[in-house]
């Protein structure tokens, strides 16, 4: 029983750790994404 919940927080700690990443990927490609928009706004005027 105890080794199944060791296992488990691994499985929670990972999971929050690539729950992590892809957040912080997501806000990177954003921020990138509207950069990119008003410099494409921007040129175009």
């Amino acid at each position: 029983m105890t080794g199944g919940m060791e296992g488990f927080n691994e499985y929670g700690e990972l999971i929050s750790l690539i729950y992590g990443l892809s957040a912080g990927v997501s806000v990177v490609c954003f921020y990138s994404a509207i950069d990119n928009l008003c410099v494409f706004l921007t040129e175009k005027d």
